[in-house]
């Protein structure tokens, strides 16, 4: 699971000067200044409750902000302990890094698996965007390419974003280059994952 705010990460080089369990990645000279921060956890329970803590620190940020959920197994138990409340917000929008083409209401769905999460953050529809699986998928990747322009062109800042990676080494469902360079100057686009499944990324 990747905790990432947003930023560009560009010409990363390793720096190896801190702690045993904490490498830190900086960015090469002349380059954009970005540090990224690489942790291991302990266990699960320690990875829980720091993703936990990070989720609740972006949900609670002042002025208009964005969060980027993830689906899979990892992030489930932080969504669960959120949804116990109380989620104080302030002009909090939530997105999804990709949804698998199944309805909205089955085990497999990213919104469903985050659904108890957005039902305490008592979020306006408006404020949701997601990846209608209702429509034909060509149809529902680029009507969530229009949310997340419309989103963009608000200017709403993206203040934290989850990705998981998966045993094989996908993110976000995009499985190889191919997907990558379909994927230029769109927000969303149609994939077609090698376990047959298909999704909008």
């Amino acid at each position: 699971m990747v905790f990432r705010s947003c930023g560009r990460r560009i010409g990363i080089s390793a720096d190896f000067r801190s702690s045993p369990s904490e490498t830190r990645f900086r960015s090469a000279p002349r380059a954009p200044m970005t540090t990224l921060t690489t942790r291991r956890f302990a266990s699960r329970a320690a990875l829980d409750a720091a993703l936990e803590q990070r989720l609740r620190q972006a949900i609670g940020a002042s002025g208009a902000s964005a969060i980027m959920l993830s689906g899979g197994t990892t992030p489930l138990p932080a969504y669960r302990e959120l949804a116990r409340g109380p989620l104080p917000h302030d002009r909090l929008h939530v997105l999804f890094s990709d949804e698998r083409y199944v309805p909205s209401d089955a085990d497999a769905s990213n919104y469903h698996q985050a659904r108890a999460l957005l039902e305490a953050l008592a979020l306006p529809a408006s404020a949701v965007a997601r990846v209608r699986t209702e429509l034909p998928i060509e149809e529902a990747a680029s009507d969530y390419e229009r949310q997340l322009a419309a989103l963009l062109n608000a200017g709403v800042p993206l203040g934290l974003g989850l990705l998981g990676l998966g045993a094989d080494g996908h993110t976000a469902s995009l499985f190889g280059t191919a997907d990558l360079e379909r994927a230029r100057g769109h927000l969303a686009i149609a994939v077609h994952r090698p376990d047959g499944m298909s999704a909008v990324s």
